[in-house]
């Protein structure tokens, strides 16, 4: 995801920091050069954060005016073609930026609301959790509860069928880890016997509904390949957005086979010789390949889209690592 370069004089910089607090409140991701390490080479990081912006944000001040640091920045914004947002802290506008659409902000108030507005048409926006916190617990309870009948549904599937003894013990530890969370009874019982604490307890529901997200996502990338009622399609979505609105997961950066949830419903169905596979590094790496895409019915642009949806989620582990993670969910969920 983009950010938005804020130019500016340090001698303005209490007024930069509201500034910034205020932008990363409203979702947008801010860089301002007390960013840069100790001993890092000033002038080409802050070229290089310049010139990758989504947005330019210059503070027009009469002590910036007098920074030729500032004055370099907004010559090679210009120059560069990236949207100018100038805000008037002090002084008058300069020549520079007369002509452009600048915001007053003289009596050092942030910027009002539309401002904000007219950067999310060029700026990446993530999504702004208007939840409260008792709304937020209530939802990821019932997201839980669902994500706990589904794995009822999966293991008494397994019981029926005959499933490895192994796979079977690893499903019951997870479901009771839910049942503990939720204080659902084991049978024969009135309640759960809990230890947990409820720091404890917050942090198993986000790893819950982060492995429920992954599913969920898994799921997405093979019904948009294999053409899926929109029906089913939506309830989906609606789960994951639901999920992320728990979890923070940033919409626009919710990214999955390559593209958005969007782009995928309407790509082309075509291939080329770029989406074919990487050649693998190893015979295991090759061989846990083939199991995936043996349980994917050979469909390999959906096994290279849940790898690259699990690497973003675990960039330390290596591509045969990923497909043992992704092969285990399959496996757990029969597929």
């Amino acid at each position: 995801m983009g950010h938005i370069f804020i130019s500016y004089s340090h001698k303005d910089k209490d007024y930069v920091h509201k500034l910034q607090e205020a932008l990363q409140n409203e979702g947008f991701d801010v860089w301002i050069d007390d960013r840069i390490d100790y001993g890092t080479q000033w002038p080409k990081v802050i070229q290089d954060q310049l010139d990758a912006c989504d947005a330019f944000i210059v503070v027009v001040s009469e002590n910036s005016y007098e920074s030729e640091w500032v004055q370099n920045e907004v010559a090679r914004a210009k120059w560069k073609g990236k949207p100018f947002f100038p805000l008037l802290l002090n002084g008058d506008p300069w020549l520079s930026i007369q002509v452009t659409q600048w915001v007053d902000v003289r009596d050092k108030s942030l910027p009002p609301k539309k401002f904000y507005e007219r950067l999310a048409h060029v700026a990446p926006r993530k999504n702004v959790n208007i939840l409260s916190t008792d709304e937020k617990d209530k939802l990821a309870e019932a997201l839980l509860l669902d994500y706990w009948e589904q794995l009822g549904s999966v293991l008494e599937a397994y019981y029926q069928n005959g499933a490895p003894s192994s796979e079977l013990e690893e499903l019951e530890i997870y479901v009771f880890k839910i049942e503990q969370v939720l204080d659902i009874p084991r049978p024969g019982q009135q309640h759960n016997v809990n230890i947990l604490s409820t720091d404890e307890k917050g942090k198993l529901t986000e790893a819950f509904l982060q492995d429920y997200w992954n599913q969920l996502v898994d799921v997405l990338v093979i019904y948009y390949e294999n053409g899926s009622p929109s029906s089913e399609l939506e309830k989906i979505e609606n789960h994951i957005f639901k999920i992320e609105q728990v979890l923070g997961i940033p919409g626009p950066q919710h990214m999955v086979g390559g593209g958005s949830i969007r782009k995928i419903k309407h790509r082309s169905a075509s291939y080329s010789l770029e989406d074919a596979p990487p050649a693998p590094s190893s015979k295991s790496e090759e061989e846990k390949y083939r199991s995936l895409l043996a349980k994917l019915e050979g469909n390999y642009k959906v096994a290279e889209g849940m790898i690259a949806n699990e690497a973003r989620q675990h960039p330390t582990l290596t591509r045969e690592e990923l497909i043992v993670v992704i092969v285990k969910r399959l496996e757990r969920y029969k597929k």
